[in-house]
């Protein structure tokens, strides 16, 4: 018997299939885990508060089941991943009313650096280096989402990295 699809996985908990929920949490834990550790603020990826988001992300993709669509352009995880960044922001807005530091990413000389570096791309460059790095899209779904083929979008990627790395030491 093969395991179900995380279709049918979804499927199942709208349908009010509680049991579902374990193994969807079981497949994307881990890959969720590690995208919200470095979403994080260095000081806050602790263990603790990477579970705490993470819980908190599967608690708002379970309430908003019905939000998700199925299609070529949004995976689970890309859209467990939004949750988690709204969920971040959240955690952030919190800590910045209690006093507590908050570093906002935009605020940043390494990041300001980062964008000035995007920005410097062509069009088509910084698009396939978004996709690919920041939203985590595959060559596949690149080429889907621009309507190219994937030898096309692997060789702009190629290319993309290429002249970036060229801008400063960004890996």
């Amino acid at each position: 018997m093969t395991a179900p699809t995380t279709h049918e996985l979804i499927e199942r908990l709208r349908q009010g299939g509680h049991d579902a929920f374990s193994p969807l949490f079981e497949r994307y834990c881990r890959r969720l885990a590690v995208m919200i550790h470095y979403k994080l603020y260095p000081g806050k990826r602790r263990p603790d508060d990477v579970e705490e988001v993470l819980k908190e992300t599967f608690s708002h993709g379970l309430r908003e089941l019905n939000m998700f669509q199925n299609d070529v352009h949004c995976s689970f995880l890309n859209w467990l991943s939004r949750i988690a960044d709204s969920v971040i922001i959240d955690c952030a807005s919190k800590d910045a009313g209690s006093g507590a530091p908050v570093n906002i990413l935009i605020e940043r000389e390494d990041v300001k650096a980062f964008i000035q570096n995007l920005d410097s791309l062509s069009e088509q460059h910084r698009q396939v280096i978004l996709l690919a790095k920041i939203e985590g899209l595959s060559t596949r779904e690149m080429a889907d989402h621009l309507g190219e083929p994937e030898e096309s979008i692997a060789l702009k990627l190629r290319q993309a990295m290429q002249y970036f790395r060229t801008l400063d030491d960004w890996d």
